[in-house]
């Protein structure tokens, strides 16, 4: 009778073992799986973006707002030849994005929205423009 609990305890033991490393390997697969995806980043077709005010003169405040992205969407925002912001979409799916207009020369300036995710840039979500004046 000693010899049948020692074997139920060893078996027990076998089956949480197994378990608890085919649980691990869940985890590891949905880590892996969810954000380092190579995989381009997937536009929902109604992302839209504007600048207001339209124009805007140098030194002044603007807004880069949107509509149409996926809520919780990391987003990168370039806005002419500038560095890139970085915005998260809302629960409703908007973006805003506040900004000032420093910029050495007034002109045309061209807005482009990327998902964080698409690290080389390729694939614009949305884009727009606006005038800068002196």
């Amino acid at each position: 009778m000693a010899g049948e609990t020692v074997e139920k305890q060893r078996n027990a033991h076998s089956t949480y073992a197994a378990k608890g490393l085919l649980m691990a390997g869940v985890m590891l697969l949905s880590v892996f799986s969810t954000g380092t995806s190579s995989a381009k980043p997937r536009p929902t077709g109604s992302e839209r973006c504007w600048v207001t005010p339209n124009p805007v003169g140098i030194g002044l405040p603007y807004t880069v707002s949107g509509s149409g992205f996926k809520p919780g969407r990391a987003l990168d925002i370039r806005i002419g030849e500038e560095g890139l912001r970085t915005a998260v979409v809302d629960p409703s799916g908007n973006l805003v994005s506040p900004e000032w207009a420093q910029f050495d020369s007034s002109g045309s300036k061209r807005v482009t929205v990327y998902d964080m995710m698409d690290r080389r840039k390729r694939s614009a979500l949305a884009s727009c423009s606006f005038e800068v004046y002196p």
